[in-house]
């Protein structure tokens, strides 16, 4: 059976909702490739790709949904390709699209929840507004140097609260670098966080997750939403 040794966790029924959830992943790199491999192998029943890049040979040592065969072909295409020959009954939705405000409502509405997985603020900020006005769960993940960040934001503190409105943050993998297992570490996180608040058993999303790398810890904050946050307030 496929997913006996979870369903040793949390029951048959729990699995049959997972079969039922739909999940949108925004973006398909380095944080995008693990989360979508443990989601679709953990049997949610719908998964929405979206991203319009092509997969370049420098993305190979830390995208591991990509082979050195898929290189100029769009990552949306090659990732439903992977995760359909993972698991022939997850239904997938290729979308070949940058996500932006024109067409954020056709490419999200009607997902249970979704997993920012892009490397700009911008787009960040952009997802979070959305998920916020609409009430619908986002796991959000950043990614450099030798440290990730993870944060569930639902009913509780945003993005905004923790960056203002800031369009450009402190640096991208592509100028700061990255090691690929930091970026492993988090879109696994991310994948967690997602399966645990799709069967009601995450924790708060008031807590803000960082991995370091260089240290092999993890730390935990409690954060506190702004007041004047013009997102979530």
């Amino acid at each position: 059976m496929r997913h006996h040794r979870q369903t040793l966790l949390w029951g048959q029924a729990a699995q049959e909702q997972l079969a039922g959830s739909k999940v949108a992943i925004v973006g398909l790199g380095g944080l995008g490739s693990p989360a979508a491999l443990y989601l679709a192998g953990a049997g949610v029943g719908l998964l929405r790709l979206i991203d319009a890049d092509k997969v370049e040979l420098g993305n190979l040592h830390r995208q591991i949904l990509y082979k050195s065969s898929h290189l100029g072909r769009g990552k949306a295409q090659m990732a439903r390709r992977q995760l359909q020959a993972l698991d022939p009954g997850c239904q997938i939705d290729e979308c070949p699209s940058y996500i932006e405000e024109g067409n954020i409502d056709r490419l999200l509405t009607g997902v249970d929840l979704v997993l920012d997985c892009v490397d700009q603020l911008a787009g960040k900020q952009l997802l979070n507004r959305w998920c916020v006005s609409r009430g619908v769960p986002l796991v959000s993940a950043i990614a450099n140097r030798w440290q990730c960040r993870v944060q569930l934001v639902h009913k509780g503190p945003c993005l905004a609260c923790l960056y203002g409105q800031a369009q450009h943050g402190d640096g991208r993998c592509d100028t700061l670098g990255v090691a690929g297992p930091v970026l492993g570490m988090a879109g696994s996180f991310q994948a967690l966080l997602a399966i645990k608040h799709l069967l009601g058993l995450a924790p708060a999303a008031d807590s803000l997750h960082l991995f370091d790398g260089e240290q092999l810890s993890w730390r935990h904050w409690q954060l506190t939403a702004d007041p004047d946050c013009p997102v979530c307030q």
